[in-house]
């Protein structure tokens, strides 16, 4: 007896553990209906984010780095679920179940862990997905960005002069001309810097430089940029789609756009701007 005992509880814990693995195995086909209903959640959960996200673009927000981290891994997790999906019905159509073959159910109950993993994943997203207190955040851009300026030489004149249109309600457009290498740029220069004063009562001063041939995508490019606008909301969009962007958040601003190197006519309200 004293050699049977040892026996016996070695053969019972065999048996404990090829009955826990049996019964993963066994349950496969069920956690993988569960796994696929918790995807259609997640999908669901997902659409409904976006579009929280979307109404709160709209007033001029920027969505969260958590939010768009999650909208990441939310799509990751449903490529990798699709493809185990994928994989254990492949498994589950060679019998394995049924035949209890060692090689092909070693292979199923690797699959049975991966699944409850990615079921346990999968929750966790939803309860992270579900507890958003904010999905964005005010949009937050520089209200002057300073630019690099020697020390101008007798631009004082034409400076007092544009300065005092700029404090004028009436005034909307000011054209500074001339030819080239005369100050114009570097009078620019320094009506933007001199922005950087307190209580200038602009709600942001955009610096754009046009060149030759005027490109209206470019410009819009740089309008985007300059007003902090999520690349995903213009990117590979059509012009007259980046101009309605444009428009939308300064048509709100009291802002001052200063374009310099201007070569030919163009459309300001085709890239835009409101006029």
């Amino acid at each position: 007896m004293d050699f049977v005992s040892p026996v016996l509880d070695v053969a019972s814990l065999i048996c404990n553990c090829v009955g826990q693995r049996a019964v993963k195995v066994r349950r496969l086909p069920q956690n993988l209906n569960s796994l696929r209903s918790a995807m259609e959640e997640l999908k669901n959960l997902n659409e409904d984010v976006t579009e929280r996200v979307e109404r709160e673009e709209s007033l001029e927000k920027n969505r969260t780095h958590v939010v768009d981290r999650w909208f990441q891994r939310a799509e990751a997790m449903e490529k990798e679920v699709n493809e185990l999906l994928a994989k254990c019905d492949e498994e589950i159509q060679k019998k394995c179940l049924g035949t209890y073959c060692p090689r092909n159910c070693r292979a199923t109950y690797k699959l049975a862990k991966i699944v409850q993993e990615k079921m346990d994943a999968v929750a966790a997203l939803q309860t992270e997905g579900n507890n958003f207190q904010e999905v964005a955040v005010p949009l937050r851009f520089s209200q002057v960005i300073e630019m690099p300026l020697e020390k101008p030489v007798g631009l004082d004149s034409p400076f007092h002069e544009v300065w005092r249109l700029l404090q004028d309600e009436q005034v909307g457009t000011i054209g500074i001309y001339g030819m080239g290498d005369v100050g114009k740029t570097t009078l620019l220069k320094k009506i933007n810097n001199k922005f950087l004063t307190p209580n200038n009562n602009f709600d942001i001063v955009i610096w754009v430089v046009i060149s030759k041939p005027t490109n209206l995508r470019k410009i819009q490019e740089t309008l985007l940029s300059r007003l902090q606008i999520p690349d995903d909301r213009w990117k590979n969009r059509s012009e007259d789609e980046m101009a309605a962007e444009i428009y939308r958040v300064l048509k709100t601003k009291k802002f001052v756009l200063l374009l310099d190197d201007i070569w030919e006519p163009f459309n300001l309200l085709q890239v835009g701007i409101p006029l």
